[in-house]
């Protein structure tokens, strides 16, 4: 992140929004830079933009779980009724596409759990571009985000939120041996 901010990793000062975002201190060299990171099953995803919010999130797609149970306590009712129209063999990929999309958004917004799930619709089936289908109650208005999966290829589902529309996005990959 220092790179991005010209200036050295010891001047970067640290906390975490009242939701537990992690946030840059208002006291270091420039805080334009935002950021988001998530984790998953040896993949790390680091996201970072000017002046807007941002959110990411990685999921290794698991099995040991009901992914329809699951579903219908944490997705709307849109996205329900999505996930059980898909052949079964697609709904733990379309599960897990719908709940990185849904936890990016929420890391984006900045609130954590305290945004209700069922507050927003992703959509979710395969070969449709990732996007926030709608919003309800306070939040800003679906077309004012911008939403991309992030190809990590067939374990994995990776989700990116931005709000703001228009943005071109760059990804890069780092390995470690």
């Amino acid at each position: 992140m220092s790179g991005y901010l010209n200036c050295p990793p010891a001047e970067l000062v640290f906390d975490h929004n009242r939701y537990g975002k992690p946030v840059l201190l208002d006291n270091t060299p420039t805080n334009q830079v935002e950021f988001n990171i998530s984790h998953s099953a040896g993949i790390a995803l680091f996201a970072f933009v000017w002046n807007r919010r941002i959110g990411v999130d990685v999921e290794y797609l698991r099995d040991n779980f009901d992914h329809l149970k699951l579903a219908a306590r944490f997705f709307s009712s849109h996205e329900i009724a999505a996930l059980s129209s898909l052949p079964n063999d697609e709904i733990k990929a379309g599960f897990f596409r719908c709940w990185t999309r849904k936890e990016a958004f929420v890391k984006a917004h900045g609130e954590g759990l305290s945004l209700p799930l069922e507050s927003f619709d992703v959509n979710l089936a395969s070969g449709e571009k990732a996007c926030l289908l709608a919003t309800r109650g306070e939040l800003e208005a679906a077309d004012e985000w911008t939403m991309e999966d992030i190809p990590l290829g067939p374990e994995y589902a990776g989700a990116l939120v931005v709000h703001g529309r228009g943005l071109k996005l760059d990804y890069f990959q780092l390995v470690s041996e």
